[in-house]
Formats: C-alpha cells, sequence, structure tokens
C-alpha cells in the first residue's frame, strides 16, 4: 500500500469515525463533555483504534507508524500463542454453546474465568 492509498483510508476512517461519532452517538452525549472516548474498530482484515476528543476523532498510529493494523498475524512456529477471531468472545460466557463448539477449532487456550472466556497464552516468561 503506498504512503498516498493509505492517507487516504485513514482520512476516510477518521471521516467515518467522526461521523459514527457526530450522528450516532445520543446528542446529549455529543453536547456533554466525557473527556476521552476510545473507540475500536475490529474488521476482518484492517483494525483502527480512533480517540474522540474535544468534537475530533483521531486516529492512533501503530509502531510502524500506519493508521490500520492487519487483523491476523499468524505465527506458524508458535500456532497455540497465535491468537485470532477474538470477536467471536465478546460479550458472551463461557458456557456460551457458540463458545463451546469455537474453542474446539482453535490452537490456543479458551479457559473460563467466572463464566467470561478468556485466552490463555504463554509469553515466554511463564
Amino acid at each position: 500500500m503506498t504512503a498516498e492509498s493509505e492517507r487516504r483510508m485513514s482520512d476516510g476512517k477518521n471521516q467515518l469515525l467522526s461521523s459514527f461519532c457526530c450522528f450516532l452517538l445520543p446528542q446529549d452525549v455529543v453536547k456533554q463533555e466525557y473527556g476521552t472516548i476510545i473507540g475500536i474498530d475490529l474488521g476482518t482484515t484492517y483494525s483502527c483504534f480512533g480517540i474522540y476528543k474535544n468534537g475530533k476523532v483521531d486516529i492512533i498510529a501503530n509502531e510502524q507508524g500506519n493508521r490500520i493494523t492487519p487483523s491476523y498475524n499468524q505465527l506458524t512456529a508458535n500456532p497455540e500463542n497465535t491468537i485470532f477471531d477474538t470477536k467471536r468472545l465478546i460479550g458472551r460466557e463461557f458456557s456460551d454453546e457458540k463458545v463451546q463448539e469455537d474453542k474446539k477449532l482453535w490452537p490456543f487456550q479458551i479457559v473460563d474465568k467466572n463464566n467470561k472466556p478468556r485466552i490463555e497464552v504463554n509469553t515466554g516468561n511463564g
């Protein structure tokens, strides 16, 4: 991706997130000062992270300076610590039938913590 196409995509996401904040949030929320609001777009291919503050959205750049980050990174040498499909766990309980089905397909471990699914990985530090 060229720098120009990335800039255009970033501008588009900034406008989209700005529109979301201004038009989908209740007007009393937009008018009041709640400090900083953080938004996360967990896309299928790319994800981005934005901050809404003082009526403006800023998309945060990653370590490489890109404003979008691939949603899926694979480490074939260590599949049990390669995390993906995390959106499937958001808002679900560990006992949820779908969580139980999905965890059978994943190489990483899903553990039960107060009936909330948690991903367990080895960081190399134990």
